[in-house]
């Protein structure tokens, strides 16, 4: 097919590119002012659980916001269990709620270490359940979150989760 064939072919594919270069610019602006913000996917075989159960599939999605972030994420387990939280919290290391598909979850505290460093509790009055930190890799492709369970029924675990950023 001839290239003038082509362009009579497709008449909006300027408009279609025109698209495509907005969202991407939209997603790198949102992506330069904070390098945890966007939608990141587990890779499992990076990823390492104490308990050795890591999720077939989990996906977060960090949204920036004026020195807070809101947060969700979706999982399934080996045996097709699904599970969800969500929150919106600021970096002031103030307790927040968090929901999920079971109704509330335990609370979660941010705060920001450095520009791609966050740091997050869980906890209940009285017990420290886990310590989390978030880490943006340099070339914002990857985040590491590493969690320590600190539970008084169990010995304390650390659970390693490598995400890839999606584009």
């Amino acid at each position: 097919m001839r290239s003038e064939d082509l362009r009579r072919s497709f008449p909006g594919r300027r408009a279609a590119g025109a698209a495509c270069v907005l969202l991407l610019a939209q997603s790198c602006a949102l992506a330069a002012g904070d390098p945890l913000a966007g939608t990141w996917e587990l890779q499992p075989r990076l990823s390492h659980y104490a308990s050795g159960a890591v999720p077939k599939r989990m996906t977060v999605v960090i949204e920036a916001l004026e020195g807070a972030i809101h947060y969700r994420s979706s999982s399934e387990t080996a045996a097709g269990v699904q599970s969800s939280a969500e929150y919106t919290a600021a970096f002031d290391g103030v307790p927040v709620l968090v929901t999920g598909h079971t109704g509330l979850l335990a609370p979660v505290a941010l705060r920001r270490l450095d520009a791609r460093t966050v740091e997050a509790t869980y906890a209940r009055p009285f017990l420290l359940l886990a310590t989390s930190r978030w880490s943006a890799s340099r070339d914002g492709r990857r985040l590491t979150i590493a969690t320590r369970t600190t539970g008084t029924a169990t010995p304390a675990r650390t659970n390693v989760s490598v995400y890839r950023r999606v584009p």
